[in-house]
């Protein structure tokens, strides 16, 4: 029996061959960053994307995610040093700047009361029922995408101020 596989016309051309195996690899390595990226934070919560800013006088220190997601619940804790406070009671205001492009969903303790000024919000603890370094977390979600800038301070001390990127 005779093979047939000699007598088949097959057009063999090794530029196109080169070119779809270079567009094949690059392909593997746009998919392995974006893979890595993914891991390390950059598109949601990871190395990458968790930070602290804090206030020049120690007052206030700020935990948040750089890169978050549009209508995503995140967390941002206020780590605050209550030794410093000593009249009973501490003011936390947050920029309205800030809270123009989110919406609070909680915040964990309970402020006291809640003030609107000009400028922002302005939630007031009880001293008393904090400890020596309190954590106020705010629940939010953000409604519009972009860059935003976020001020978050202590009333009479130094602003921590910080930037998220608000994927779509």
């Amino acid at each position: 029996m005779k093979s047939q596989s000699a007598s088949l016309e097959i057009d063999d051309d090794a530029a196109l061959h080169q070119i779809e195996w270079r567009i094949q690899h690059a392909g593997w390595l746009i998919w392995g960053v974006i893979i890595a990226a993914g891991l390390l934070g950059l598109l949601g919560s990871g190395p990458i994307s968790s930070a602290t800013a804090t206030a020049a006088d120690d007052s206030l220190s700020i935990d948040y995610d750089r890169f978050v997601h549009y209508h995503h619940p995140l967390l941002v804790t206020a780590r605050i040093d209550t030794s410093q406070f000593t009249e009973g009671e501490l003011n936390l205001k947050i920029s309205r700047r800030f809270l123009d492009r989110l919406r609070l969903i909680r915040v964990e303790p309970e402020p006291q009361r809640q003030q609107i000024a000009p400028d922002g919000v302005i939630f007031t603890f009880a001293t008393a029922d904090l400890p020596k370094v309190a954590m106020v977390q705010f629940r939010l979600e953000y409604e519009k995408a972009g860059t935003s800038r976020g001020r978050i301070e202590l009333l009479g001390r130094d602003p921590v101020v910080f930037s998220q990127f608000v994927y779509p």
